[in-house]
């Protein structure tokens, strides 16, 4: 009978493994941004060496600004920060990039829009062979956290102060 022309060897299943293991990636990636969304907590990197700067989608939206704006300025990222943290932020990130030092702060965040938002933000210095090469870090926008934090302290000073009155009254 007729042979077929033969196939390189495993040419095709390479090709159908590489297909599965992009179409999985892409899944990951968007289970990833939609998990951000939900949560509020967005990831950045800086790789030391190059200076560059990378943020995941919930990152611009967090400080509200579009896709395509470009985050490779560390200064201009740092000036969204309100004027009393902008210096921790600047320092806590220097540290971690000059001395591999971790931090977690919770900073006021003043976004593209004028919008005031409380914010938790983490940095972590990865090494290779002893030398720091990348800082990767999340922000989480914990503004909805802390008005509820400020509501309950309102209402338990309230309460403090009636049972205060009530007392009063009673011994009266």
């Amino acid at each position: 009978g007729h042979h077929q022309a033969p196939q390189p060897c495993g040419q095709e299943q390479r090709d159908q493994a590489r297909r599965s293991a992009t179409r999985l990636l892409r899944r990951r990636e968007l289970m990833l941004n939609q998990a951000q969304a939900v949560s509020h907590v967005g990831g950045w990197d800086i790789d030391v060496a190059s200076g560059r700067i990378s943020w995941t989608e919930e990152v611009f939206r967090i400080h509200e600004l579009p896709l395509d704006y470009d985050p490779n300025n560390l200064e201009r990222a740092l000036d969204f920060y309100a004027p009393g943290d902008r210096e921790r932020i600047a320092a806590a990130v220097a540290a971690a990039c000059e001395k591999g030092e971790p931090y977690d702060l919770d900073l006021q965040l003043c976004t593209a829009r004028k919008q005031l938002r409380g914010v938790h933000v983490s940095g972590r210095a990865e090494r290779e062979n002893g030398k720091i090469v990348r800082v990767y870090g999340y922000i989480a926008d914990i503004t909805e956290r802390k008005r509820a934090e400020a509501r309950i302290n309102e209402l338990n000073a309230t309460l403090e102060a009636r049972v205060i009155e009530r007392t009063r009254q009673l011994e009266a």
